[in-house]
C-alpha cells in the first residue's frame, strides 16, 4: 500500500512539474515571441519551476 501511495505521488509530482514548465515556456512565448520560439519545455530551468519532494521516510500507521 505504501508503494502504491509512493508511486501515486510521484507521478503526481512529475505531471505538475511539466504542467508548470508548460505555463512558464508559454508565459515566456507570450512576453518575447521572438526571443524565445525555440525553448523547449526541457531547457526551462530547474530554478524557475523545481520539482515537488516526495517524502518516502514515513510510518504508515495501522488501519
Amino acid at each position: 500500500m505504501q508503494t502504491c501511495l509512493l508511486m501515486r505521488q510521484q507521478h503526481e509530482a512529475a505531471a505538475l512539474n511539466a504542467v508548470q514548465r508548460m505555463e512558464w515556456q508559454l508565459k515566456v512565448q507570450e512576453l518575447d515571441p521572438a526571443g524565445h520560439k525555440s525553448l523547449c519545455v526541457n531547457e526551462v530551468p530547474s530554478f524557475y519551476v523545481p520539482m515537488v519532494d516526495v517524502n518516502d521516510d514515513f510510518v504508515l500507521l495501522p488501519a
